[in-house]
């Protein structure tokens, strides 16, 4: 494992957990390890009651970035900071790698615009509007997949929120 590898694979563990023994996630779909659904990599499917070692876990994680995610995140530039090839990782980890062909991504990345992020404006209130971000270039981008979708309708989703201010205060801070 490269430090590279080491530094992506520690995100992912922060913010999918590791989990030794199969379980439904919050969709009640079948997981294992760091967010490893449904099947295997060899095709089979994730059983109740399956369980792996923190290596096999490891292991299946890694298969899986190179496999699809590291493939998708080195076809927008193959000279990323690796605070920003992290962030990317986590995002088509968690979102799916298709939404690197949009405008919004390929145009900041090719850019180099990794951004600003300052957080929120506050209602008449003083209450924090989720919906007012003070955000720049891909931290901007990033952002706006905070949501869901049910019965066709997009709803802000506060975990996926948390998790993109970790990817953009990570890649960020990484920067400085």
């Amino acid at each position: 494992m490269t430090p590279r590898d080491k530094k992506v694979c520690d995100f992912l563990v922060d913010v999918e957990s590791l989990k030794l023994k199969a379980y439904p996630d919050s969709k009640g779909i079948i997981t294992i390890a760091v967010g490893l659904a449904r099947h295997y990599l060899d095709g089979s499917p994730i059983k109740l009651g399956d369980t792996c070692t923190k290596e096999q876990a490891m292991e299946w994680l890694l298969q899986y970035l190179k496999k699809e995610v590291y493939r998708a995140v080195k076809a927008i530039s193959d000279d990323l900071p690796d605070s920003v090839f992290v962030a990317l990782c986590s995002f088509g980890y968690n979102e799916g790698c298709g939404y690197f062909h949009h405008d919004s991504f390929t145009e900041t990345i090719s850019n180099q615009d990794w951004g600003t992020w300052e957080g929120y404006e506050t209602n008449t209130h003083g209450h924090i509007d989720y919906h007012t971000t003070k955000a720049t270039g891909l931290a901007h981008t990033l952002i706006q997949y905070d949501k869901i979708t049910v019965d066709g309708a997009r709803h802000f989703h506060q975990g996926l929120h948390n998790r993109r201010v970790k990817e953009i205060k990570y890649m960020l801070k990484g920067l400085e």
